[in-house]
């Protein structure tokens, strides 16, 4: 009797198959990898902006807090109302911009160190060149709008939107800026910040009260 001896191992096809599956496998794998990093990256992108944003209101609170009333420094606040059209904003969504910028009388204009003397600072974007900053300026009180001394707040700031709440009024105001010569119950400020991606943004908003003993 001839015995019948079957040989170990995968037919052509079953190799085919396997290599087929194991493909379809990888591809899916690659493609929830890719989404997943990229998933991350937005994240963290969104929190580094916040976390800019924070720092902005930060430095905004500190001058808030150290405002002099019209009868300590002989000046009132101004506030001013301003649009900007910025060809180059495919960095934002819009083409008109918030630029509105705001002049304080504070105690110590420089910085905080007790020995400096009281001034005004103004924060106003700088869109010329490149990025669109926000920049903080000081001087003295006797100038309208200081530009002399200049610390950069934030790179990419590319709205800036400021509105008043009078002390006898709870609706905010911006279209006329601030032009009076008592200080607001409270400024809202709302900023655009853009990252390295022009799609990628956050528009935050703080309110600041203003005390004045």
């Amino acid at each position: 009797m001839r015995r019948i001896h079957r040989r170990a191992g995968f037919t052509l096809i079953e190799i085919i198959v396997v290599i087929g599956l194991m493909g379809v496998v990888t591809t899916i794998g690659c493609v929830m990898f890719s989404r997943m990093f990229s998933a991350t990256s937005v994240l963290t992108e969104r929190v580094e902006l916040d976390n800019k944003a924070e720092a902005v209101f930060k430095t905004l609170r500190r001058d808030f807090d150290q405002i002099l009333s019209v009868e300590l420094s002989g000046v009132p606040m101004r506030g001013v109302f301003e649009n900007a059209s910025d060809d180059r904003s495919a960095m934002t969504l819009d083409k008109v911009l918030d630029n509105d910028r705001v002049i304080i009388p504070v105690q110590r204009a420089a910085g905080g160190a007790e020995e400096d003397q009281a001034g005004k600072v103004m924060y106003w974007i700088d869109r010329q060149g490149g990025e669109p900053t926000l920049v903080r300026t000081h001087g003295t009180l006797d100038e309208a709008e200081p530009k002399k001394a200049r610390t950069i707040v934030q790179p990419g700031v590319v709205r800036m939107r400021i509105e008043y709440a009078p002390k006898d009024s709870e609706a905010w105001l911006r279209d006329q800026g601030w032009d009076r010569d008592d200080l607001p119950g409270a400024v809202r400020v709302s900023l655009t910040i853009v990252g390295d991606h022009p799609l990628e943004q956050v528009s935050r908003k703080a309110v600041f009260p203003i005390n004045v003993n």
